[in-house]
């Protein structure tokens, strides 16, 4: 299984426009092939809004670390 490290700013549940780049990038890798890491910041209370669809769409083999 191949691993791939995504290094990225945003990502959900905060709604941006980096953050359907990311979620559309990694819609396109096959989850039986790729383990993926994100490394992100943590989010703050006063950050962007949330989206629970982002959430929904978010990859099952996906660990996030913020």
């Amino acid at each position: 299984m191949k691993h791939l490290l995504f290094v990225v700013y945003y990502y959900p549940p905060i709604n941006s426009s980096g953050v359907h780049r990311t979620i559309g990038f990694l819609n396109h890798l096959d989850p039986g092939e790729w383990s993926i890491s994100i490394l992100t910041v943590a989010m703050k209370k006063q950050s962007c809004a949330a989206s629970l669809v982002l959430l929904d769409k978010k990859k099952k083999n996906v660990t996030v670390y913020r």
